[in-house]
């Protein structure tokens, strides 16, 4: 070995893990399946409702439920991932930083517009506001020892469910709307109404639980690059998956809804955690089984690799893909809509329904496998782009 060999080992940078990679793109494949049903397969009842769904809609919707939390916590896993490739932690809070004024723009523009074609003056915050606000809070403390960091990622999970009896005291509107920002979902009545007559913004994704999330994907991601990075994983994800377990069998914490195993719906009725915020048990149910099957894709990446691929290249385009998939499904449905009813039914837009439609699931599945497919060379194309080029604005997209 050369003089200069050491050198050079040191300044190289660390390979990709293909288990993030992945896994994003497969929590974007199954985000168009959510938003597919949404379009294609709307409900007169919530699919994830025990009491009036079915197996087949619930389980439809409770696999998307992996989505959000995968993808904001491997935002905070890629976020320190850069850092040990070398980024500095000044240059890595300015990116996080004006990446997530991007994102919280981009939710309220470009995003806006694709869920509604028009704007029509009342935003929905959902998970691409939450993410830009928790990048820009991230910006700050990775300026504390990653053990802080993961501390705080995890007391916000762990115990901001504390909060759900809680609301402040005060008729002042603009404090009660904090409070709905950070924790609440429903309207921000401050911002006043619509010439509609429907609030102007509207709080899907509370931030409080969602810092915390890719808090602790940060402090996740230090972890992954040691030696033991398989048994990290399969510890972490077995941990939680046996916290979910247990927590909601004896149900003394963590969710407010309820659930009886000696009813039909039972199983259902166990699986079905808040979501919106989420709760301990919702983050524990999705992200323990994700975290756990990592070292899997890992595997799997570096025997069959062809195999992964195609999944690996919408994780690798994540942003372009999410911006894509929506206007595209809205369209679609539209069309669809057009050709079998012989006209461009108000559902698609208002929440309607037309006398002849009934929900049906080959529709949404259907349309979800060829929303998907259409996608696919327009995200491979961006995809070999990127590694040949690398404009300042890909940052973004």
């Amino acid at each position: 070995m050369t003089p200069e060999a050491p050198a050079l080992e040191k300044q190289r940078k660390p390979e990709r893990i293909a288990s993030i990679d992945i896994l994003r793109g497969l929590a974007m494949i199954l985000m168009a399946l959510d938003h597919t049903r949404s379009y294609f397969g709307p409900t007169p009842f919530d699919p994830i409702d025990p009491e009036w769904t079915s197996p087949g809609w619930f389980v439809t919707r409770w696999v998307t439920h992996f989505c959000a939390p995968v993808f904001v916590f491997l935002a905070g896993t890629s976020a320190y991932m850069v850092y040990h490739r070398g980024m500095s932690k000044s240059e890595l809070s300015r990116r996080l930083i004006t990446r997530g004024m991007w994102l919280i723009f981009a939710e309220v523009t470009i995003i806006a517009a694709g869920w509604g074609f028009l704007f029509v003056g009342m935003w929905m915050l959902q998970v691409i506001w939450a993410i830009g606000v928790s990048m820009i809070v991230l910006a700050l403390l990775i300026h504390l020892p990653v053990s802080i960091i993961g501390a705080i990622g995890i007391g916000m999970i762990g115990w901001h469910n504390l909060l759900d009896v809680w609301s402040p005291k005060t008729e002042n509107q603009v404090i009660q709307d904090v409070w709905t920002v950070l924790h609440v979902k429903q309207p921000v009545l401050s911002l006043g109404m619509n010439s509609f007559g429907a609030p102007r913004v509207f709080v899907v994704y509370p931030l409080i639980p969602w810092i915390g999330v890719m808090a602790f994907g940060y402090r996740f991601g230090a972890l992954l690059v040691g030696s033991k990075c398989d048994r990290v994983c399969l510890a972490t994800g077995s941990v939680m998956i046996a916290m979910f377990v247990l927590i909601r069998a004896f149900g003394a914490y963590g969710d407010t809804s309820v659930w009886a195993l000696n009813t039909q719906t039972g199983i259902m009725g166990f699986l079905n955690t808040q979501k919106y915020p989420p709760s301990l048990l919702f983050i524990l149910m999705t992200l323990g089984p994700a975290i756990l099957c990592m070292p899997l894709l890992d595997r799997v990446a570096r025997v069959v690799p062809r195999l992964v691929e195609p999944v690996r290249v919408f994780g690798n385009v994540a942003m372009l893909y999410y911006v894509l998939h929506i206007p595209l499904t809205h369209l679609s449905a539209g069309i669809w809509s057009l050709i079998h009813y012989k006209s461009w039914i108000g559902w698609v837009f208002m929440g309607s329904y037309p006398e002849s439609y009934e929900p049906s699931l080959w529709v949404v599945y259907i349309s979800w496998a060829l929303i998907v497919l259409a996608l696919y060379p327009v995200c491979l194309l961006y995809a070999k782009l990127r590694k040949r080029k690398r404009y300042w604005w890909m940052t973004y997209i």
